[in-house]
Protein backbone atom coordinates (compact mmCIF):
# COMPACT_ATOMS: atom_id res chain seq x y z
CA UNK A 1 0.00 0.00 0.00
CA UNK A 2 1.65 3.19 -1.18
CA UNK A 3 2.05 5.68 1.89
CA UNK A 4 -0.67 8.27 0.64
CA UNK A 5 -3.43 5.65 0.54
CA UNK A 6 -2.07 4.26 3.83
CA UNK A 7 -2.61 7.76 5.57
CA UNK A 8 -6.38 7.90 4.32
CA UNK A 9 -7.39 4.50 4.94
CA UNK A 10 -6.28 4.71 8.61
CA UNK A 11 -8.08 8.33 8.76
CA UNK A 12 -11.50 7.07 7.56
CA UNK A 13 -11.08 4.00 9.58
CA UNK A 14 -10.94 5.88 12.43
CA UNK A 15 -13.74 8.92 11.43
CA UNK A 16 -16.85 7.56 13.54
CA UNK A 17 -14.72 8.70 16.87
CA UNK A 18 -12.54 11.65 15.39
CA UNK A 19 -12.96 15.16 15.91
CA UNK A 20 -14.04 16.93 12.09
CA UNK A 21 -11.58 18.91 10.32
CA UNK A 22 -12.25 22.18 10.85
CA UNK A 23 -8.82 24.06 10.54
CA UNK A 24 -5.13 23.60 8.89
CA UNK A 25 -2.50 23.62 10.55
CA UNK A 26 0.39 26.76 10.40
CA UNK A 27 2.26 24.19 8.36
CA UNK A 28 -0.23 24.23 5.10
CA UNK A 29 -0.32 20.46 4.92
CA UNK A 30 -2.88 18.70 3.65
CA UNK A 31 -4.69 15.62 5.36
CA UNK A 32 -2.60 13.15 3.04
CA UNK A 33 0.45 14.98 2.86
CA UNK A 34 4.05 13.54 4.16
CA UNK A 35 5.47 14.85 6.96
CA UNK A 36 8.98 15.24 7.30
CA UNK A 37 9.95 14.20 10.76
CA UNK A 38 13.45 14.80 12.80
CA UNK A 39 14.57 12.30 15.06
CA UNK A 40 16.44 13.06 18.11
CA UNK A 41 17.50 10.05 19.71
CA UNK A 42 16.79 6.33 17.93
CA UNK A 43 18.82 4.39 19.75
CA UNK A 44 16.88 2.54 22.27
CA UNK A 45 13.31 4.09 22.96
CA UNK A 46 14.17 5.94 19.90
CA UNK A 47 14.62 3.04 17.94
CA UNK A 48 11.03 2.09 18.92
CA UNK A 49 9.36 5.34 18.16
CA UNK A 50 11.14 4.94 14.59
CA UNK A 51 9.53 2.22 14.23
CA UNK A 52 6.07 3.76 14.94
CA UNK A 53 6.69 6.60 12.93
CA UNK A 54 8.92 5.46 10.20
CA UNK A 55 5.43 3.91 8.08
CA UNK A 56 3.18 6.98 8.61
CA UNK A 57 6.00 9.84 7.97
CA UNK A 58 8.94 10.63 5.62
CA UNK A 59 12.13 10.46 8.21
CA UNK A 60 14.51 13.66 7.13
CA UNK A 61 16.84 13.65 9.61
CA UNK A 62 18.34 11.41 12.39
CA UNK A 63 20.50 12.68 15.64
CA UNK A 64 22.24 10.16 18.08
CA UNK A 65 25.90 10.76 20.46
CA UNK A 66 26.10 7.13 20.01
CA UNK A 67 27.18 6.68 16.45
CA UNK A 68 28.37 2.95 17.26
CA UNK A 69 25.06 1.81 19.12
CA UNK A 70 23.22 -1.42 17.38
CA UNK A 71 20.10 0.66 17.57
CA UNK A 72 21.26 3.77 15.64
CA UNK A 73 23.56 1.39 13.70
CA UNK A 74 20.19 -0.09 12.42
CA UNK A 75 18.90 2.86 12.15
CA UNK A 76 21.45 3.95 9.48
CA UNK A 77 21.27 0.98 7.49
CA UNK A 78 17.41 1.36 7.45
CA UNK A 79 17.57 4.79 5.82
CA UNK A 80 21.23 5.31 4.59
CA UNK A 81 20.60 8.60 2.62
CA UNK A 82 19.03 10.50 5.37
CA UNK A 83 21.08 13.09 7.43
CA UNK A 84 22.91 12.02 10.51
CA UNK A 85 24.04 14.18 13.57
CA UNK A 86 25.18 13.77 16.72
CA UNK A 87 24.27 17.32 17.99
CA UNK A 88 20.66 18.33 17.61
CA UNK A 89 21.63 21.83 17.48
CA UNK A 90 23.39 21.39 14.04
CA UNK A 91 20.54 19.65 12.93
CA UNK A 92 18.47 22.81 13.60
CA UNK A 93 20.86 24.98 12.11
CA UNK A 94 21.05 23.10 8.76
CA UNK A 95 17.92 21.36 8.44
CA UNK A 96 15.13 23.84 9.96
CA UNK A 97 13.39 24.59 7.51
CA UNK A 98 13.02 21.17 5.95
CA UNK A 99 11.43 19.90 9.02
CA UNK A 100 7.92 19.56 9.89
CA UNK A 101 7.82 17.46 12.70
CA UNK A 102 10.27 16.31 15.80
CA UNK A 103 10.26 13.64 18.08
CA UNK A 104 12.69 13.62 21.04
CA UNK A 105 13.42 10.10 22.76
CA UNK A 106 16.80 11.05 24.62
CA UNK A 107 17.44 10.13 28.54
CA UNK A 108 14.50 12.78 30.99
CA UNK A 109 17.80 14.94 31.45
CA UNK A 110 17.84 16.31 28.02
CA UNK A 111 14.18 16.43 27.04
CA UNK A 112 14.02 20.07 27.76
CA UNK A 113 16.64 20.97 25.54
CA UNK A 114 15.94 19.42 22.93
CA UNK A 115 12.39 19.93 22.82
CA UNK A 116 12.84 23.89 23.56
CA UNK A 117 14.42 24.34 20.47
CA UNK A 118 12.31 22.33 18.60
CA UNK A 119 9.06 24.86 20.16
CA UNK A 120 11.10 27.88 19.72
CA UNK A 121 11.29 27.42 15.93
CA UNK A 122 7.69 26.52 15.77
CA UNK A 123 8.03 23.11 15.55
CA UNK A 124 5.10 20.21 16.53
CA UNK A 125 7.02 17.99 19.15
CA UNK A 126 6.82 14.55 20.42
CA UNK A 127 8.46 14.05 23.49
CA UNK A 128 8.70 10.48 25.82
CA UNK A 129 7.95 10.69 29.49
CA UNK A 130 8.27 12.01 31.56
CA UNK A 131 8.38 15.14 29.46
CA UNK A 132 11.13 16.17 32.19
CA UNK A 133 13.26 15.52 34.85
CA UNK A 134 11.96 18.44 36.87
CA UNK A 135 8.52 20.34 37.96
CA UNK A 136 10.48 23.78 36.48
CA UNK A 137 10.77 22.31 33.36
CA UNK A 138 7.90 20.67 32.60
CA UNK A 139 5.83 24.15 33.33
CA UNK A 140 8.30 26.04 31.05
CA UNK A 141 7.55 23.50 28.63
CA UNK A 142 4.00 24.17 28.93
CA UNK A 143 4.43 27.79 28.56
CA UNK A 144 6.66 27.26 25.44
CA UNK A 145 4.09 24.90 23.57
CA UNK A 146 1.00 26.96 24.46
CA UNK A 147 3.44 30.03 22.87
CA UNK A 148 4.14 28.11 19.75
CA UNK A 149 0.64 27.35 19.78
CA UNK A 150 1.77 23.45 17.66
CA UNK A 151 0.11 20.00 18.24
CA UNK A 152 2.36 18.45 20.92
CA UNK A 153 2.26 14.97 22.89
CA UNK A 154 4.38 13.22 25.45
CA UNK A 155 4.95 9.53 24.82
CA UNK A 156 2.41 7.78 27.36
CA UNK A 157 0.55 5.29 24.78
CA UNK A 158 -1.95 4.54 26.72
CA UNK A 159 -3.58 8.35 26.77
CA UNK A 160 -4.26 6.94 22.94
CA UNK A 161 -5.57 3.51 24.20
CA UNK A 162 -9.38 2.73 24.17
CA UNK A 163 -9.10 1.30 27.56
CA UNK A 164 -8.54 4.65 29.26
CA UNK A 165 -11.79 5.64 28.17
CA UNK A 166 -13.46 2.82 29.10
CA UNK A 167 -12.63 3.28 32.51
CA UNK A 168 -13.79 7.02 32.44
CA UNK A 169 -17.55 5.89 30.92
CA UNK A 170 -17.93 3.09 33.19
CA UNK A 171 -16.68 5.44 36.16
CA UNK A 172 -19.17 8.17 35.04
CA UNK A 173 -22.12 5.17 34.70
CA UNK A 174 -21.45 4.55 38.08
CA UNK A 175 -20.95 0.78 38.01
CA UNK A 176 -18.26 1.17 40.82
CA UNK A 177 -20.05 3.31 43.00
CA UNK A 178 -18.03 6.01 44.45
CA UNK A 179 -14.00 6.00 43.71
CA UNK A 180 -11.87 6.93 47.14
CA UNK A 181 -8.78 4.86 46.78
CA UNK A 182 -6.35 3.91 43.56
CA UNK A 183 -3.58 1.16 44.37
CA UNK A 184 -0.85 0.74 41.71
CA UNK A 185 2.05 -1.03 41.37
CA UNK A 186 5.26 -1.73 39.15
CA UNK A 187 7.98 -4.29 38.68
CA UNK A 188 10.12 -1.73 38.13
CA UNK A 189 12.92 -0.84 39.00
CA UNK A 190 14.86 -3.16 36.77
CA UNK A 191 17.35 -4.58 39.12
CA UNK A 192 19.83 -3.98 36.87
CA UNK A 193 19.89 -0.57 36.85
CA UNK A 194 20.56 -0.93 40.72
CA UNK A 195 24.07 -2.98 40.43
CA UNK A 196 26.92 -1.29 42.31
CA UNK A 197 27.59 1.19 45.51
CA UNK A 198 24.83 4.01 45.15
CA UNK A 199 25.77 5.75 47.70
CA UNK A 200 27.95 7.97 45.62
CA UNK A 201 28.32 8.44 41.62
CA UNK A 202 30.42 5.83 39.94
CA UNK A 203 34.11 5.97 39.30
CA UNK A 204 35.38 6.93 35.69
CA UNK A 205 36.19 4.72 33.12
CA UNK A 206 36.89 4.95 29.51
CA UNK A 207 34.31 6.73 27.70
CA UNK A 208 33.73 4.34 24.27
CA UNK A 209 34.92 5.27 21.04
CA UNK A 210 32.16 6.54 18.93
CA UNK A 211 30.47 7.70 22.28
CA UNK A 212 29.89 12.06 23.09
CA UNK A 213 30.03 12.20 26.50
CA UNK A 214 29.59 15.40 26.56
CA UNK A 215 26.76 15.90 24.08
CA UNK A 216 25.31 12.86 25.97
CA UNK A 217 25.31 15.07 29.46
CA UNK A 218 23.84 18.17 27.83
CA UNK A 219 22.68 20.77 30.57
CA UNK A 220 23.35 18.35 33.31
CA UNK A 221 26.42 19.02 35.42
CA UNK A 222 29.53 17.80 33.90
CA UNK A 223 30.05 14.23 34.99
CA UNK A 224 32.84 11.67 34.76
CA UNK A 225 31.82 8.91 31.95
CA UNK A 226 30.82 5.26 33.90
CA UNK A 227 28.71 2.39 32.11
CA UNK A 228 26.71 2.47 34.85
CA UNK A 229 25.69 5.63 34.07
CA UNK A 230 25.19 5.05 30.08
CA UNK A 231 24.04 4.54 27.50
CA UNK A 232 21.99 1.78 29.36
CA UNK A 233 20.95 2.53 33.72
CA UNK A 234 21.05 6.35 33.56
CA UNK A 235 17.12 6.26 34.44
CA UNK A 236 18.18 5.08 38.37
CA UNK A 237 20.91 8.08 39.00
CA UNK A 238 18.86 11.23 40.21
CA UNK A 239 21.22 13.31 38.06
CA UNK A 240 19.87 12.12 34.76
CA UNK A 241 16.81 10.27 35.40
CA UNK A 242 13.19 9.97 37.28
CA UNK A 243 13.82 6.43 38.85
CA UNK A 244 10.43 4.34 38.47
CA UNK A 245 7.98 6.75 38.54
CA UNK A 246 9.61 8.62 35.63
CA UNK A 247 9.96 5.38 33.66
CA UNK A 248 6.72 4.03 34.42
CA UNK A 249 3.84 6.97 36.71
CA UNK A 250 3.44 8.36 33.41
CA UNK A 251 1.51 5.13 31.56
CA UNK A 252 0.42 3.85 34.72
CA UNK A 253 -1.18 7.15 36.56
CA UNK A 254 -2.08 8.11 33.41
CA UNK A 255 -5.78 6.11 33.84
CA UNK A 256 -7.51 7.38 37.13
CA UNK A 257 -6.19 11.17 36.18
CA UNK A 258 -8.10 11.11 33.50
CA UNK A 259 -11.09 8.42 34.28
CA UNK A 260 -11.13 10.41 37.38
CA UNK A 261 -10.45 14.38 36.67
CA UNK A 262 -7.81 14.26 39.17
CA UNK A 263 -5.81 17.75 39.79
CA UNK A 264 -3.02 18.62 41.91
CA UNK A 265 -3.26 16.70 45.09
CA UNK A 266 -2.49 18.39 48.44
CA UNK A 267 -0.35 16.28 50.09
CA UNK A 268 2.52 13.15 49.30
CA UNK A 269 3.82 10.99 51.42
CA UNK A 270 6.54 8.54 50.99
CA UNK A 271 8.70 5.30 52.11
CA UNK A 272 11.42 3.65 50.11
CA UNK A 273 14.38 1.19 50.36
CA UNK A 274 18.24 2.26 49.09
CA UNK A 275 17.01 6.07 47.52
CA UNK A 276 20.47 7.83 48.44
CA UNK A 277 21.12 11.69 47.83
CA UNK A 278 22.53 10.19 44.07
CA UNK A 279 20.25 7.32 43.43
CA UNK A 280 16.26 6.17 43.07
CA UNK A 281 15.11 3.53 45.55
CA UNK A 282 15.15 -0.34 45.13
CA UNK A 283 11.66 -0.33 46.09
CA UNK A 284 9.20 2.81 46.97
CA UNK A 285 5.43 3.20 48.64
CA UNK A 286 3.99 6.48 47.36
CA UNK A 287 1.02 8.18 48.75
CA UNK A 288 -1.00 10.83 47.21
CA UNK A 289 -3.75 12.64 48.91
CA UNK A 290 -5.87 14.47 46.14
CA UNK A 291 -8.68 16.42 47.64
CA UNK A 292 -11.37 15.83 44.73
CA UNK A 293 -12.17 14.49 41.56
CA UNK A 294 -14.75 14.23 38.82
CA UNK A 295 -17.02 12.25 40.99
CA UNK A 296 -16.54 15.41 43.83
CA UNK A 297 -15.06 13.34 46.97
CA UNK A 298 -11.40 12.73 48.00
CA UNK A 299 -9.11 10.25 46.49
CA UNK A 300 -6.26 8.39 47.73
CA UNK A 301 -3.68 6.87 45.21
CA UNK A 302 -0.98 4.22 46.68
CA UNK A 303 2.25 3.96 44.11
CA UNK A 304 4.15 1.20 45.05
CA UNK A 305 7.44 -0.24 42.87
CA UNK A 306 9.74 -2.80 42.69
CA UNK A 307 6.72 -5.70 43.12
CA UNK A 308 8.16 -9.31 42.83
CA UNK A 309 5.59 -11.89 42.57
CA UNK A 310 6.20 -15.02 45.08
CA UNK A 311 6.67 -18.57 44.07
CA UNK A 312 4.43 -21.15 44.38
CA UNK A 313 4.77 -21.89 47.93
CA UNK A 314 4.18 -17.82 48.69
CA UNK A 315 7.83 -17.51 49.07
CA UNK A 316 9.15 -13.83 47.77
CA UNK A 317 12.71 -13.22 46.66
CA UNK A 318 15.64 -12.37 49.08
CA UNK A 319 15.82 -9.04 49.91
CA UNK A 320 12.24 -7.97 49.06
CA UNK A 321 10.54 -5.45 51.57
CA UNK A 322 7.07 -7.19 51.77
CA UNK A 323 6.16 -3.73 53.28
CA UNK A 324 5.84 -3.09 49.75
CA UNK A 325 3.02 -5.24 48.87
CA UNK A 326 0.20 -3.75 47.44
CA UNK A 327 -2.96 -4.48 49.10
CA UNK A 328 -5.09 -6.80 47.77
CA UNK A 329 -9.18 -5.78 47.48
CA UNK A 330 -11.88 -8.36 48.77
CA UNK A 331 -13.07 -8.54 45.29
CA UNK A 332 -10.01 -9.89 43.76
CA UNK A 333 -10.04 -13.70 44.10
CA UNK A 334 -6.27 -13.99 43.39
CA UNK A 335 -2.88 -13.70 45.56
CA UNK A 336 0.72 -12.72 45.27
CA UNK A 337 1.13 -15.88 42.95
CA UNK A 338 -1.15 -15.04 40.85
CA UNK A 339 -1.58 -11.08 40.11
CA UNK A 340 0.35 -8.90 37.31
CA UNK A 341 3.67 -7.27 38.01
CA UNK A 342 2.09 -4.13 36.57
CA UNK A 343 -1.43 -3.26 37.21
CA UNK A 344 -3.79 -1.27 39.34
CA UNK A 345 -7.34 -1.26 41.20
CA UNK A 346 -9.44 1.57 40.78
CA UNK A 347 -11.52 0.72 44.21
CA UNK A 348 -15.19 1.98 44.46
CA UNK A 349 -17.61 1.64 47.09
CA UNK A 350 -19.64 -1.16 44.64
CA UNK A 351 -16.78 -2.76 43.22
CA UNK A 352 -13.38 -2.55 41.49
CA UNK A 353 -11.60 -1.80 37.39
CA UNK A 354 -8.91 -4.21 37.86
CA UNK A 355 -6.23 -2.89 35.05
CA UNK A 356 -4.31 -6.35 34.58
CA UNK A 357 -1.68 -4.80 32.11
CA UNK A 358 0.61 -1.31 32.05
CA UNK A 359 -0.30 -0.15 29.10
CA UNK A 360 -4.54 -0.42 29.40
CA UNK A 361 -4.97 -0.92 25.83
CA UNK A 362 -8.58 -2.98 25.71
CA UNK A 363 -11.11 -3.27 27.99
CA UNK A 364 -10.60 -3.34 31.89
CA UNK A 365 -11.41 -6.02 34.61
CA UNK A 366 -15.33 -5.54 36.79
CA UNK A 367 -14.82 -7.07 39.85
CA UNK A 368 -16.39 -8.86 41.54
CA UNK A 369 -17.35 -11.57 38.62
CA UNK A 370 -20.76 -11.68 39.23
CA UNK A 371 -20.96 -8.11 38.98
CA UNK A 372 -19.44 -8.07 35.61
CA UNK A 373 -21.88 -11.20 35.04
CA UNK A 374 -25.29 -8.52 35.84
CA UNK A 375 -23.98 -5.51 33.42
CA UNK A 376 -21.60 -7.18 30.47
CA UNK A 377 -24.72 -7.37 28.11
CA UNK A 378 -25.51 -3.45 29.30
CA UNK A 379 -22.62 -1.39 29.34
CA UNK A 380 -22.92 2.44 28.71
CA UNK A 381 -22.22 3.50 25.54
CA UNK A 382 -19.28 5.18 24.28
CA UNK A 383 -18.82 9.23 24.68
CA UNK A 384 -15.51 9.81 24.72
CA UNK A 385 -12.87 10.53 21.48
CA UNK A 386 -10.96 7.54 20.67
CA UNK A 387 -8.19 8.22 19.08
CA UNK A 388 -5.66 6.34 16.60
CA UNK A 389 -2.83 5.18 18.14
CA UNK A 390 -0.36 7.44 19.49
CA UNK A 391 2.38 8.33 16.89
CA UNK A 392 -0.54 8.42 14.66
CA UNK A 393 -2.97 11.20 16.06
CA UNK A 394 0.17 13.63 16.61
CA UNK A 395 0.51 13.13 12.74
CA UNK A 396 -3.30 13.74 12.44
CA UNK A 397 -2.72 16.86 14.51
CA UNK A 398 0.03 18.28 12.57
CA UNK A 399 -2.03 17.67 9.89
CA UNK A 400 -5.07 19.30 11.24
CA UNK A 401 -7.57 16.15 11.39
CA UNK A 402 -8.21 16.52 14.55
CA UNK A 403 -7.86 19.75 16.93
CA UNK A 404 -5.19 18.37 19.56
CA UNK A 405 -3.19 15.13 20.36
CA UNK A 406 -4.86 12.41 22.52
CA UNK A 407 -1.63 13.90 25.11
CA UNK A 408 -0.57 17.01 24.54
CA UNK A 409 1.79 19.10 26.89
CA UNK A 410 -1.33 20.76 28.31
CA UNK A 411 -2.56 17.88 30.12
CA UNK A 412 0.52 15.63 30.07
CA UNK A 413 2.62 18.50 31.81
CA UNK A 414 0.00 18.25 34.39
CA UNK A 415 0.57 14.03 35.06
CA UNK A 416 4.42 14.42 34.66
CA UNK A 417 4.08 17.39 37.41
CA UNK A 418 2.56 14.54 39.80
CA UNK A 419 4.65 12.24 39.06
CA UNK A 420 7.43 14.13 39.79
CA UNK A 421 5.82 15.23 42.91
CA UNK A 422 6.45 11.54 44.30
CA UNK A 423 10.04 11.79 43.69
CA UNK A 424 10.55 15.32 45.77
CA UNK A 425 8.81 13.09 48.34
CA UNK A 426 11.12 10.27 48.15
CA UNK A 427 14.09 12.70 47.48
CA UNK A 428 13.28 14.65 50.68
CA UNK A 429 12.44 11.95 52.97
CA UNK A 430 9.81 14.40 54.01
CA UNK A 431 6.34 14.49 53.25
CA UNK A 432 5.38 17.32 50.38
CA UNK A 433 2.49 19.71 51.17
CA UNK A 434 2.26 21.20 47.31
CA UNK A 435 1.54 24.61 46.60
CA UNK A 436 1.18 24.71 43.03
CA UNK A 437 0.62 28.39 42.77
CA UNK A 438 3.57 29.27 43.94
CA UNK A 439 5.91 25.89 43.21
CA UNK A 440 6.79 25.65 47.13
CA UNK A 441 6.48 22.42 49.02
CA UNK A 442 5.11 24.32 51.95
CA UNK A 443 7.79 23.84 54.94
CA UNK A 444 10.06 21.80 53.44
CA UNK A 445 13.02 24.08 51.24
CA UNK A 446 15.08 21.03 51.02
CA UNK A 447 12.16 19.83 48.27
CA UNK A 448 11.28 23.58 46.98
CA UNK A 449 15.06 23.27 45.82
CA UNK A 450 14.33 20.60 43.24
CA UNK A 451 11.61 21.87 42.33
CA UNK A 452 13.69 24.11 39.59
CA UNK A 453 17.33 23.16 39.51
CA UNK A 454 20.71 25.13 37.64
CA UNK A 455 21.03 24.68 33.95
CA UNK A 456 24.87 23.57 33.82
CA UNK A 457 25.16 24.29 30.53
CA UNK A 458 22.87 26.58 29.11
CA UNK A 459 24.63 26.39 25.63
CA UNK A 460 22.63 23.37 24.82
CA UNK A 461 19.38 26.16 25.03
CA UNK A 462 18.43 27.61 22.47
CA UNK A 463 19.04 31.46 22.54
Amino acid sequence: MQRREFLKSTTLAASSFALPAFHRNALGLTPNQQINVAMIGCGGRGGKNLASFGPLANICALTDVNTVGKTVEGARELYPQVPFFTDYRKMFDKMSKEIDAVVVSTPDHSHFAATKWALSLGKPVYTEKPLCRTIGEIRDLQAAAANANVATQMGNQSFSNDGIRVCREWIDAGLIGKVREVRLWTNRPSLSWMSGDRSRMPSAESIPQGFDWQLWLNTAPDTAYSQRLAPGSWRSWWRFGSGALGDIGCHMMGIPFYALGLKNPSVIKAESVRATSFSVALQEKVTYQFATSSQGNPVKMTWISGFRNCDADGVFPNNFDKRFLPELPKEFTGDYRSIVTNGQFIIGDQGVIYIPKMHLSKRPVLLPEEKWNDVQDRLPEPKYTRFLPHAENFLQAIRGEIPKPASSFDVSGKLAEIVQLGNLAIRSDKSIVWDAVNEACVGNSDATSLVRQEIAHPGFLPG
